[in-house]
């Protein structure tokens, strides 16, 4: 037989959820309790917990070797001043990226936003400069 839920507990399930808190972290408050006995009686109340965000797994080296023949082809100096332009646009946002993998949103020149938005924001940015650089080339 299921043990009954009192009053307090329920109270102070509603509020673990209010502050944030992850099912896992609020077992954590009900050590008494298995984590389906907290899932269900949330699921009974219409609590919502917020979910845990999956881990992000680094490898410390990259898992193929690079091909020499494309590093050979594909050096910044056979490029065009812009395409090595935007090409240094897209390593400021990887490095952002790769900095704040963990966090679920990115700071990209002082404004907080998503990883897609800063994506966008950096692709924009790189077809920006291209058309004006186009422009810039048909007027003169």
């Amino acid at each position: 037989m299921a043990r009954s839920w009192s009053y307090g507990e329920e109270l102070r399930l509603r509020e673990l959820a209010a502050a944030g808190l992850t099912l896992p972290e609020a077992l954590k408050h009900f050590p008494n309790r298995t984590y389906n006995a907290l899932r269900h009686k949330a699921q009974q109340l219409d609590i919502r917990f917020r979910r845990a965000a999956p881990p992000v797994w680094y490898t410390p080296k990259p898992r193929t070797e690079p091909d020499p023949t494309l590093l050979r082809i594909n050096r910044l100096d056979t490029y065009s001043a812009l395409a090595r332009e935007g090409f240094r646009e897209l390593e400021r946002g990887l490095l952002i990226l790769s900095r704040h993998a963990r966090d679920g949103h990115v700071v990209l020149d002082g404004v907080k936003m998503t990883y897609s938005d800063a994506i966008s924001a950096l692709l924009q940015y790189v077809h920006t400069s291209a058309r004006l650089v186009r422009e810039a080339r048909r007027m003169a």
